[in-house]
């Protein structure tokens, strides 16, 4: 009885050892997907900002494992509502970090202030972190009108904010953001 005991529980142990070895390589496969470019509405044009544009850096340089600076006035996407000027409805703007899963291998912490600037200096402003991996803003038509009436572009930027990288992580991954712009079909309050 004692050797049968034995050997079911050995039979046991090295079961779950297996569904770990399993559940290990199926967590380690997934850790990326893929994605799309995004949604974007008819009525609106999205183009890189000037600085994704000339390639400049996004993470300032900083001491491994010490707390670094997010770049200020870094614009990632121009919205230009031009062509398509008779909607009024609102818009409802999300900037994703596609590669999230990625980044957190190398960033123990990041927290950037994701502004979108549209008309006469109006601000909207919400702050990005790997945890929320996105971050979304509802704006109205009057977000892309200017005091004369006048449709302007709206810049998507990282106004600073701070992160920290792993102690062994010598240079962090590129970033890969994503933006949907979407016509909710509705008026909004200002």
């Amino acid at each position: 009885m004692k050797k049968n005991t034995i050997r079911y529980t050995a039979l046991g142990v090295a079961f779950l050892l297996i569904l770990g070895v399993f559940s290990m390589w199926a967590l380690t496969t997934q850790e990326s997907v893929t994605v799309g470019v995004g949604t974007i509405d008819p009525s609106v044009t999205v183009t890189n900002g000037a600085n994704v544009t000339a390639s400049e850096p996004i993470l300032q340089d900083s001491v491994s494992g010490e707390y670094g600076d997010v770049a200020e006035n870094y614009t990632l996407y121009v919205v230009d509502k031009s062509a398509q000027q008779e909607y009024t409805g609102a818009y409802e703007v999300t900037l994703h970090i596609a590669n999230a899963a990625e980044m957190s291998k190398d960033l123990k912490d990041l927290s950037m202030q994701i502004v979108l600037e549209g008309a006469d200096g109006e601000l909207k402003s919400s702050y990005l972190t790997l945890e929320n991996g996105k971050v979304s803003f509802l704006v109205g038509h009057d977000f892309f009108e200017n005091s004369t009436g006048a449709i302007v572009n709206v810049d998507v930027n990282i106004d600073g904010g701070s992160y920290r990288t792993y102690e062994d992580v010598d240079a962090v991954s590129s970033f890969n953001f994503v933006i949907d712009v979407e016509e909710i079909g509705r008026t909004i309050n200002p």
